[in-house]
């Protein structure tokens, strides 16, 4: 459950850093430039996705393996 929230998290986080970034990069007036930190994650963001993703496949398929009795 904890592995869900942080992906939905991080997610979202990502799409909001990549609206921002796109805006930016089209020149939308008001749009600000992303802080150092941001851009690191943006960049960072979608390993950090595919980690949580492995470990909530490896956590579904102990869930199985329990429920199934192996």
């Amino acid at each position: 459950e904890q592995y869900s929230k942080a992906r939905d998290d991080i997610a979202k986080a990502y799409a909001d850093l990549l609206e921002r970034s796109n805006a930016k990069a089209a020149g939308k007036a008001g749009a600000k430039s992303l802080t150092s930190q941001e851009q690191a994650n943006l960049k960072t963001y979608p390993a950090q996705l595919d980690g949580i993703e492995r470990e909530l496949l490896k956590a579904t398929e102990k869930i199985a393996d329990a429920r199934a009795g192996v």
